[in-house]
């Protein structure tokens, strides 16, 4: 294994196959089989050590990117009473477009979730959007109007999506790329 991975947590559980996971803090969390010996843990990570090297660096580079003042109260609110009318607009909008109906909507203050659908397609978005381009804006409702449809991510639920916004891959790029700027 190279000299610079260094698995910060292992896991064991009931699992079929072993996983790599880099989090937010670019730390290595592996999680492998009850049973799975250490030599084959070590084995898989060394294989995919360009790949977790890769990672890290892009989160370490995201964590360096210089934050944004912190938003005031009174911000937040105009932001807030900005989400409650456009993001229903385009929900209203895209849902007619697509053929689907939702149950509601809920403008919250989520920091690492920009929108989800629950079971009963009900929706919720986080007000952070408002810091977000319209179009970025505009796929993260298209994402959860799909999941009206497909609630899940399969291929299906995917092409939904580039049916409605064929440059998503742009805007889901902006947010990962951006997603400081937001929280």
């Amino acid at each position: 294994m190279s000299p610079s991975i260094k698995i910060t947590r292992l896991v064991r559980s009931r699992r079929r196959s072993i996983a790599i996971e880099i989090n937010r803090q670019a730390d290595l969390i592996v999680r492998a089989p009850l049973r799975a010996p250490e030599a084959a843990i070590f084995a898989f990570v060394k294989q995919k050590s360009a790949w977790i090297l890769g990672k890290q660096i892009q989160v370490r580079a995201r964590l360096a990117r210089p934050k944004p003042d912190p938003i005031s109260a009174e911000e937040e609110n105009s932001y807030r009473l900005r989400a409650r009318t456009i993001i229903p607009e385009r929900c209203d909008h895209f849902a007619r477009l697509m053929g689907v109906r939702y149950r509601a909507i809920r403008i919250g203050r989520a920091r690492h979730r920009y929108g989800s659908c629950s079971a009963h397609d009900a929706l919720s978005f986080t007000w952070r959007l408002m810091l977000a381009p319209q179009t970025v804006r505009d796929y993260v409702v298209i994402h959860e109007l799909s999941h009206i449809i497909h609630k899940n991510h399969s291929p299906r639920f995917w092409k939904t999506v580039a049916e409605y916004c064929p440059n998503y891959k742009t805007e889901k790029k902006w947010l990962r790329e951006n997603h400081n700027q937001l929280i």
